[in-house]
């Protein structure tokens, strides 16, 4: 019989990704909204985030991305070391018509660490679309 495991991730993974995540300044000054992040982080299934990973590290569709033919906006962290801008020009180049939108001074969770400057390009992307 198989049991489900229900328990955290490690607290120094959970660190270690909040610091690929977000800025110092960020975790710094808006350590609520970091730590509530970081607490939907922690109660991730161990396995399910390890089978994540694995599928991310195997799985390249970049010759398959130009297959999208809809408006697309592409959204960067510019300070993002896992999925850094020059990976976004490459989606960018790849999909016809697109729209790149780097985040200055913005880590992964980009959209979250300059909500303001997102929702307005966001909001106007739609608008246009």
């Amino acid at each position: 019989m198989r049991t489900h495991y229900c328990g955290e991730l490690n607290a120094a993974l959970v660190d270690r990704t909040m610091a690929i995540w977000f800025t110092e300044p960020y975790r710094v000054t808006r350590h609520r909204e970091v730590e509530r992040i970081a607490a939907m982080f922690r109660g991730t299934d161990p396995r399910g985030y390890a089978a994540s990973i694995r599928a991310i590290a195997f799985v390249d569709l970049t010759e398959r991305i130009g297959a999208i033919r809809r408006p697309t906006l592409i959204v960067v962290g510019e300070e993002d070391p896992g999925t850094p801008p020059a990976m976004a020009r490459v989606l960018h180049d790849r999909i016809a018509g697109s729209e790149l939108l780097v985040l200055p001074g913005a880590m992964h969770c980009a959209v979250v660490e300059d909500s303001d400057a997102f929702l307005g390009a966001l909001l106007d992307f739609l608008s246009r679309s």
